[in-house]
């Protein structure tokens, strides 16, 4: 009855079943890669977002006084960071400053911060304070001069001064 020659029949034998688990897919692998990227990257969002957030519950006289007293815990001993010193101590004032009396002061240049000041409630006394901590720090930061350690103790007092004598209350 069969018509086929013998060398064309051949019995296959069952083969096994082949299973692969969801989890070994390439979409599933992709899918898992995707997520664990988004998680990470909202977890550095929300770490840095309550950061920021606790920073700014300090008032701005709390923040500079903190600022002014990292500076006093950094190393500044050598010439070359005598330039960077001042560069901190005037960009916390004029941060502070800003925030406290409402005007634009981080974009401009030391005289005309003190001319700005001078239209507002700033004081007399205070003005001249800052204008000599402003003027120690034209020096240093533009003429390359160098700094005495004292005078950046100084002026460093100045500034902390300054902050405690705007703070309100």
């Amino acid at each position: 009855m069969n018509t086929l020659p013998e060398k064309q029949i051949r019995i296959y034998d069952l083969y096994d079943l082949w299973y692969e688990p969801f989890w070994q897919k390439p979409w599933f692998i992709v899918l898992a890669s995707v997520l664990s990227v988004m998680l990470l990257i909202g977890f550095v969002w929300l770490l840095m977002y309550y950061r920021k957030k606790q920073k700014s519950l300090l008032t701005p006289w709390q923040e500079a006084l903190q600022d002014l007293e990292n500076l006093v815990h950094e190393n500044y001993n050598l010439p070359t960071k005598h330039k960077e010193f001042y560069q901190q101590v005037t960009a916390v004032l004029k941060k502070y400053l800003s925030r406290r009396y409402g005007c634009v002061l981080v974009s401009k240049t030391d005289q005309e911060i003190i001319t700005v000041l001078a239209q507002t409630e700033f004081s007399q006394d205070l003005r001249q304070q800052l204008e000599e901590i402003m003027q120690g720090a034209v020096f240093i930061k533009f003429a390359n001069q160098q700094a005495i350690k004292e005078q950046m103790k100084l002026d460093l007092q100045r500034a902390q001064e300054l902050v405690r004598k705007t703070t309100p209350g």
